[in-house]
């Protein structure tokens, strides 16, 4: 009878659980679209292709793009990678985890093949639009690649792509900035408004109504966020106190020491400003101009083997670094992925440095080498001082490997699809960006994920500032009128990175990078416009890609920290900023850093010391610590005394 009742209550069970497996097996998805009228270039004419974009949810992060018509060869790659991309900088910007969506990409056109990433942009305001339940212009058609900080990227074919969007009746067409002004007024349609957008934000907010963009936030308002001067200012400090004990003007020739003495003032002044990486950034030239008198001496009294055996120590110093950052990848957080994947950037510059020295010593450039060698130490060198404000930096949140494994994964699958963009090519040649793609898994496959993310930074800042130089060369050819208009169009993409840090610095976070390379940025666009004033075309051109590659790190170094942060599933984090004789809560004042009226040849004097809060805290602390053992010591004598007359009644 039991044996019977048992049986009964199993098969009950197994019946209970097979109904809820299959109950769990069906679930609600729910579905919306929108669908945007990408331009595409057919043959010697435009076309408008009607592309669905459709949002399912629950999902698993992943953009599945419809095989008819066929995403075909390099191009039709770089529309499936870019579509993924753009799932990335939606999300991102929408502040919501990608993994719980599902995108589809539906192209409805009557071509057989499809390729190219010039609808990527416009894909990333219709997934904006769906994440965030925001109405969407259909009446408005877009071109433009998207780019990893949010950059809309250059295309190709755009008067035809205009003149197909006039045919089909839009009266507006929005196309990036630098193909904008690359077109003449003759290929404009009459009735078509061309509006010229430099990012996604402000494209999204066009196309959806939504505000994205604080309009009235300015570097100013951002340095009164301590976090931000106090690293900055210590940092200047740091690379301050090494140029002073390093730099002796009486062992260089006289030829060398007036660029030398004219960077230290100009540092000095930007200090004295509050533009302190800038500043810091500046001397470190100085400090390149000193290391190359110094090595050419070297050479002359010792030969070419002085130049093998700086080379020796400058790669023995750089897997220092890398084993020190490696420790500190065990625990990290949003701010120390932050910067340690900024110090790796400068890691792989060092090592590209140490590779064009080789290239330039075999091929006979013996100036040339020396002067790249003398870089690669002096950036070598500067990287323990990084080394120290990540020490001293630190945050009580921690990020999962898998979170860093998947963000390097998007960059290096980016970085592999640009292959098949044209124009990129040209400007930054296919055999040396396969090379740098092949390295780039390799770290991967390796498990040194971080390092992957940082060469991938700093492989997308140089590829946007080549791609900025290609076009720059198109308008200097042109007009140097039309050059200013190049200048108006970063000032979206500041807005976008002061906006940005602004925001974050509401959930007690910020990006140190971003910030850096917004105020470095900011240098180079001002020095673009002294260019343009002189009519030198030719420092224009550097200055403008320059400023134009420091914005694209600073966007990159935004998304990362925010889709971190959106991953993570972190909201609000708490700052640590190490205390003690030598740490950035006690730096230097303003007064003792910037009021300097010639150079210093000896060690640095600048002296820290403790706040007087942290130590009345310190002191409270060993005080409570020292009354609470007395308490336990107490209570536990009591303790034993009454257990030992217990025991001895009982006996």
């Amino acid at each position: 009878m039991k044996s019977s009742s048992l049986l009964i209550v199993c098969l009950v069970a197994i019946l209970v659980i097979g109904a809820l497996a299959v109950a769990q097996s069906y679930r609600t998805v729910f579905e919306r679209s929108v669908t945007v009228h990408a331009l595409a270039v057919s043959g010697n004419s435009g076309a408008v292709i009607n592309i669905r974009v459709i949002m399912l949810y629950p999902g698993d992060g992943k953009v599945y793009v419809a095989t008819t018509p066929l995403p075909y060869g390099p191009e039709g790659t770089l529309f499936i990678t870019s579509s993924q991309l753009a799932l990335y900088i939606a999300s991102t910007i929408a502040g919501v985890n990608p993994d719980n969506y599902s995108f589809l990409i539906r192209p409805e056109s009557n071509l057989i093949m499809i390729g190219g990433p010039s609808a990527s942009a416009y894909i990333t305001c219709a997934m904006y639009a769906l994440l965030t339940n925001s109405s969407f212009r259909e009446d408005i058609t877009m071109t433009g690649m998207i780019l990893p900080g949010g950059i809309v990227g250059p295309v190709g074919g755009v008067p035809l792509k205009i003149e197909a969007a006039a045919r089909r009746g839009f009266k507006v067409v929005l196309v990036p900035a630098l193909n904008y002004l690359t077109l003449s007024p003759s290929e404009i349609p009459p009735g078509i408004k061309v509006v010229p957008v430099s990012d996604v934000y402000h494209a999204i907010e066009y196309l959806t109504g939504r505000k994205l963009v604080y309009t009235n936030v300015t570097i100013s308002d951002l340095r009164k966020i301590p976090v931000l001067e106090i690293v900055t200012r210590y940092l200047w400090y740091l690379i301050l106190r090494r140029f002073n004990s390093t730099v002796n003007l009486a062992s260089i020739p006289q030829s060398y020491r007036s660029s030398i003495v004219k960077l230290y003032e100009e540092a000095t002044r930007l200090a004295k400003e509050g533009d302190y990486y800038t500043a810091a950034s500046t001397l470190y030239r100085a400090l390149i101009e000193y290391y190359t008198a110094c090595t050419s001496i070297q050479v002359d009294k010792r030969g070419i083997s002085y130049l093998y055996d700086l080379r020796n120590e400058i790669v023995d110093m750089l897997n220092n670094v890398e084993r020190e950052l490696h420790e500190y990848s065990r625990n990290l957080n949003p701010l120390s992925v932050d910067l340690i994947v900024g110090i790796y950037d400068r890691v792989g510059i060092a090592r590209e440095l140490l590779r064009d020295f080789e290239r330039s010593l075999s091929n006979g450039d013996l100036s040339e080498a020396i002067r790249l060698i003398s870089e690669a130490k002096a950036r070598v060198e500067t990287l323990y001082d990084w080394l120290k404000v990540l020490s001293k930096v630190q945050a009580e949140t921690t990020v999962g490997t898998n979170v860093i494994s998947k963000l390097s994964r998007l960059y290096i699958e980016f970085l592999k699809s640009l292959i098949g963009y044209s124009e990129l090519v040209q400007t930054y040649g296919l055999e040396r960006l396969t090379q740098k793609i092949a390295d780039l898994e390799e770290l991967y496959r390796s498990g040194q994920y971080l390092k992957a993310l940082g060469l991938s930074f700093m492989y997308s800042s140089e590829i946007t500032g080549n791609i900025v130089e290609y076009y720059v060369s198109i308008m200097a050819s042109q007009s140097s009128s039309r050059a200013s208009e190049l200048i108006s169009y970063a000032e979206p993409i500041r807005q976008v990175i002061l906006s940005e840090l602004w925001e974050l610095s509401k959930s007690n976070m910020t990006s140190l990078f971003a910030y850096m390379y917004l105020e470095y940025g900011d240098y180079y666009l001002n020095k673009a416009r002294q260019d343009l004033s002189k009519l030198d075309m030719t420092s224009f051109s550097v200055d403008i890609a320059l400023a134009y590659r420091f914005y694209t790190s600073a966007l990159l170094h935004l998304m990362l920290l925010k889709s971190i942060m959106v991953e993570s599933g972190v909201k609000k984090v708490k700052l640590i900023i190490k205390e003690g004789p030598s740490g950035i809560s006690s730096y230097p004042s303003k007064e003792n850093i910037t009021n300097v009226t010639s150079v210093s040849t000896g060690s640095a004097s600048i002296k820290f010391r403790i706040g007087e809060t942290a130590l009345a805290i310190y002191i409270s602390v060993i005080v409570a610590m020292i009354v609470l053992t007395v308490v336990l010591l107490s209570e536990r004598k009591s303790y034993l005394a009454s257990r030992e007359s217990q025991l001895w009644r009982n006996s």
